[in-house]
């Protein structure tokens, strides 16, 4: 916007206010991908939130900071990778891009990077994994033993010595060297390849950066992060079941229950966006062109406020490829309706499913784009109950939300006695059950509450992997397997 130019590649060069830079900007992919689950906001190691809990630090003038782009922030530690200088579009480079050809129902099933595909596993080099590594949402055992399909995801997935056709077309090609990188679902990366002993990134920047490979710095022993270690090789079965950011996400934003309502009283009116989608004007325009040519609704939606946002260690669950991740909450909405009359015939809903009860609010499986080279310590999550989902405190710490909280004198009954105050300071919230948005489980590891429900594999954790969380001789098995392994190695 700043010259009305196309950005791209380190080839077209932006020159702007006595400056200069290339590639797609954080900014640009920051205008959609800051809502919702706000992830291009965690790469850069910002909080977003919507009111006071933000209001700090002061500006240079002594006043509250201002809102940007609708939010107030707080920074916490931003993604390793954007602390490099990398851009999104250095890893999002192919088909997980906007317009591949096909509409998707959920963006996510288009997501195609995996950390495996540029830095390997302390066992194996990129080029030397499967395919399918760390994606894995087709299921092998649907496969015809005679199909070459299945000898083709059991060997290593090699080199390319070509980019992808729309790379080589649109974007900035670089020498091959050694070949290109390969993704998991076996599309080349057109900017990552192998040259000798290292692995190359080309930035859209301009910038060079020397991958870290995790079986290089296993044979070196080079580990930064001795808990790593401890994590990959101790423990390998966290390779074969966890999301490599399941550790390495050590902060996550998650807004808890969205309250709103929505009022059919009086002249309340509100923008029909389905119909309106619909409606060309004569002269040929959309309705939203000239602002006024809307088809309106009856009613209108008072939007709330989150309960509580969070940043903290996330809750872990299950995602689409059946991989252990960190969940987040992303608005559960909690409604409240208000008829023609002005009467509330609906009060701080959450909804429920009729078949068993379970709450239709959920927990969002994602990668937060929020890796640290640190990861999350061992007992973040084993011996972790809000981690595993029971909430916070086993449930224990919040007051039953379905009750209401009265400030004023109250009677033995519990009811407000004064003829002033009657209202409840803390409203009940119908069908909330759970002792916070936050708890997916009750105290048996029976799920309570929606996990991703976009994909069938999502889920909270198993009862088998809650048992192996809670078992207090973890650390030993851990740590005899890796002095194990050690020794085998020497």
């Amino acid at each position: 916007m700043l010259v009305h130019s196309i950005q791209a590649t380190e080839n077209s060069k932006v020159k702007v206010n006595g400056h200069e830079y290339t590639g797609i900007q954080i900014s640009t992919c920051n205008a959609c991908h800051s809502s919702g689950r706000r992830v291009s906001l965690s790469y850069q190691g910002l909080f977003a939130a919507d009111r006071t809990d933000a209001y700090t630090p002061f500006d240079a003038e002594g006043n509250l900071q201002q809102p940007s782009s609708t939010y107030l922030y707080k920074h916490i530690k931003g993604d390793v990778h954007f602390e490099a200088g990398m851009l999104c579009q250095d890893c999002h480079t192919s088909a997980d891009m906007h317009g591949n050809g096909n509409i998707g129902t959920v963006a996510l099933a288009n997501v195609e990077p995996e950390c495996q595909d540029c830095h390997g596993t302390p066992t194996d080099y990129p080029w030397e994994l499967p395919l399918g590594v760390g994606d894995e949402i087709l299921d092998t055992s649907k496969i015809a033993a005679d199909n070459p399909l299945l000898a083709l995801l059991k060997k290593g997935r090699g080199l390319a010595d070509k980019a992808m056709p729309v790379t080589e077309a649109h974007a900035a090609t670089y020498p091959k060297k050694d070949g290109y990188l390969l993704s998991a679902r076996g599309n080349p990366f057109g900017n990552v390849v192998k040259d000798g002993d290292k692995v190359i990134l080309h930035s859209a920047t301009g910038k060079k950066h020397n991958v870290p490979i995790l079986k290089d710095i296993e044979k070196n022993n080079a580990w930064k992060n001795p808990e790593g270690r401890f994590a990959m090789v101790g423990a390998s079965k966290h390779l074969e079941t966890m999301e490599c950011y399941a550790c390495h996400a050590t902060w996550a934003p998650s807004y808890m229950g969205y309250t709103y309502n929505m009022d059919y009283s009086g002249d309340n009116t509100m923008v029909d966006w389905i119909e309106s989608s619909a409606k060309t004007n004569p002269d040929g325009t959309t309705a939203d062109t000239d602002g006024k040519s809307f088809v309106m609704q009856k009613g209108a939606s008072t939007q709330g406020d989150y309960t509580h946002a969070r940043w903290e260690e996330p809750v872990l669950g299950i995602n689409a490829e059946g991989r252990v991740t960190p969940l987040v909450g992303v608005i559960q909405t909690t409604g409240t309706v208000i008829n023609e009359k002005g009467e509330v015939v609906l009060l701080n809903n959450v909804a429920k499913r009729k078949s068993d009860g379970r709450l239709t609010i959920d927990m969002q499986p994602l990668n937060p784009h929020t890796t640290t080279l640190a990861s999350r310590a061992c007992t973040e999550c084993h011996l972790n109950t809000k981690t595993m989902g029971y909430g916070m405190s086993m449930g224990e710490v919040g007051s039953n939300p379905q009750t209401p909280i009265y400030m004023g004198i109250k009677g033995r009954d519990g009811q407000p006695i004064t003829k002033q105050n009657k209202k409840p300071q803390i409203e009940a919230i119908k069908n909330l059950n759970t002792g916070d948005y936050m708890t997916i489980l009750d105290k048996d590891g029976n799920q309570v509450m929606e996990v991703g429900p976009h994909f069938e594999r999502s889920q909270a954790l198993s009862k088998q992997q809650l048992e192996a969380l809670k078992d207090k001789d973890y650390l030993k098995k851990a740590e005899a397997a890796l002095k194990e392994k050690t020794a085998a190695k020497k």
